[in-house]
C-alpha cells in the first residue's frame, strides 16, 4: 500500500489534534511535521517534502495564502494543498490559488473522508499515466445547437450566462447576454446543460452558470460580471460546492 506524507500548519493546537486524530484512522497518510506557524511550516515542508499538506488560511505571522504564493516557485514536487479555515469568504482565494480542495472548521468526518478519497484517487490517476494528464480546456467559443420549446437556436458558449429551473412549467430557462431568455424543450436535464460545455458548472438543484462570467463569491453567493450582475439569487448549495471547486481548478 502507498503512502502518503501529510503536514498540518495550524495556530489552533486543538485543530491539529482533532485533524490528526482523524487522519491516523488512514494507514495511507503519515503525518511528518505539525506547526503552529508560517516560518516553521516552511522549513519543515522543505525537509520533508509532504505529499499533502492542510495549510490554515490564518496564521499568526503570515496568511497561508501569502505563503503559498511565497514558496510556490521553489515546490519542484508534487504536493496537493487544502485550504482549512473557519471562515467561507477564503473559498474563492482558495480556488484561485489552485488548492486541491478546502476544508471548513469544525469540519464533517464525511467530507475528510471524501477530500481523501478523492486524493487516493488522484494519486493513482498520476501513476497510471506515462504523461502528466493535461486539464480540459474551457470551451469559451464553442458553438453548439441547444433544443429549444420552438425548435433549435444556435449560440455560443459566451452568449450564455444562466441556466434557470423553471419549476412551475418544469423546464430550464436560459439567459442571453442580450437580454433574451430563451426556453429549453422539456426533458432538457441538467446533465444534458452541463454536457454542452466545461464552461457550465451547477451551483445548485435549480441553476447553473457559466463560471467565464464568475466574477467573486461572497460567503455562498455567486456574483457574476455584466449584463448578469443584478442577479443577486445565485446561492451555492453545499452539495455543489465542491464541483464548483473543481471546475474552478482547471481555469
Amino acid at each position: 500500500m502507498k503512502t502518503f506524507k501529510v503536514q498540518i500548519i495550524d495556530d489552533d493546537e486543538i485543530a491539529i489534534d482533532e485533524l490528526a486524530k482523524s487522519l491516523s484512522k488512514y494507514p495511507q497518510f503519515e503525518i511528518v511535521g505539525k506547526n503552529n506557524n508560517a516560518a516553521a511550516g516552511e522549513k519543515t515542508l522543505f525537509a520533508e517534502q509532504p505529499d499533502l499538506l492542510f495549510l490554515d488560511v490564518e496564521l499568526p505571522d503570515m496568511k497561508g495564502l501569502e505563503l503559498l504564493n511565497t514558496i510556490h516557485d521553489r515546490i519542484l514536487w508534487d504536493m496537493k494543498v487544502i485550504f482549512y479555515s473557519s471562515y467561507e469568504k477564503y473559498i474563492l482565494s482558495a480556488m484561485r490559488e489552485a488548492a486541491f480542495d478546502f476544508l471548513l472548521k469544525p469540519f464533517d468526518a464525511d467530507e475528510l473522508h471524501g477530500i481523501l478519497e478523492r486524493f487516493i484517487r488522484h494519486a493513482g490517476d498520476a501513476d497510471t499515466h506515462a504523461e502528466p494528464a493535461k486539464a480540459p480546456e474551457c470551451q469559451r467559443e464553442h458553438n453548439f445547437l441547444i433544443s429549444t420549446v420552438t425548435g433549435y437556436r444556435k449560440v455560443s458558449t459566451d452568449d450564455i450566462g444562466i441556466f434557470e429551473h423553471n419549476n412551475m412549467r418544469k423546464l430550464w430557462n436560459v439567459y442571453l447576454n442580450d437580454g433574451n431568455v430563451l426556453s429549453l424543450k422539456r426533458g432538457t436535464s441538467a446533465e444534458d446543460i452541463l454536457n454542452y460545455s466545461r464552461s457550465f458548472v451547477q451551483i445548485s438543484q435549480s441553476m447553473i452558470i457559466n463560471i467565464a462570467y464568475l466574477s467573486s463569491i461572497h460567503g455562498k453567493l455567486c456574483s457574476l460580471y455584466p449584463p448578469f450582475d443584478m442577479r443577486t439569487d445565485l446561492l451555492i448549495s453545499r452539495g455543489y460546492l465542491k464541483k464548483l471547486q473543481e471546475r474552478l481548478n482547471f481555469i
